[in-house]
């Protein structure tokens, strides 16, 4: 087993909400955020029944928007898009990870890496949905962003080309461009798992 500082880098370094979900966790620790909404969320992130995860955290992101408490809402409603996204709601999905988009780029800037991460999960939607047209352009965001703000050879960046290759793969399936991005993606993981 790694030890634990070394396991909080490496789960720092994959989860674009780990800073996000640490600051939330502690406002719930220093009695500032709703203790509930946090066992809710760490609750729904157990769950395997699409279904069941978006009824927790629908009643999660009610008690924080009757609350007033505005810091977990984007964290929460990419959360929500992400299951509803699984569970084939895909016009929820995408009304619920833009407004996350919104919310998160307040919060922690519009270049953030939540950004990031939420645009590329709308663009996994609009993939999802077949609509490839509106996707290309949200992908290409979600990857410049995460180039800009990590530079090209962060794990984040390889998740955006993954999605580009999904996407291409719809245009293109035996397209050599989607083997080239498949390819820098892991080599990406594979050095930063080095």
């Amino acid at each position: 087993p790694l030890p634990a500082a070394a396991e909080r880098a490496v789960d720092r370094l994959a989860d674009p909400f780990y800073d996000l979900d640490l600051a939330f966790e502690d406002r719930v620790a220093r009695g500032e955020g709703a203790s509930e909404v946090w066992e809710a969320f760490t609750a729904a992130d157990t769950l395997q029944d699409p279904a069941a995860r978006i009824d927790v955290l629908e009643e999660a992101l009610a008690a924080v928007r009757a609350s007033g408490d505005i810091w977990p809402q984007g964290r929460l409603l990419y959360e929500l898009a992400e299951a509803r996204t699984v569970a084939g709601e895909y016009e929820e999905a995408l009304a619920d990870v833009r407004q996350s988009q919104a919310l998160l780029g307040d919060q922690r800037g519009p270049g953030s890496r939540e950004v990031a991460a939420a645009l590329d999960l709308e663009g996994k939607i609009l993939i999802a949905k077949h609509d490839l047209q509106a996707a290309r352009p949200v992908v290409d965001r979600a990857r410049a962003l995460r180039e800009q703000a990590q530079g090209p050879d962060h794990p984040d960046v390889a998740a955006s080309l993954n999605t580009l290759a999904s996407l291409l793969h719809f245009e293109a399936p035996q397209s050599e461009e989607v083997v080239q991005l498949l390819k820098r993606a892991l080599a990406i993981r594979e050095q930063a798992l080095r």
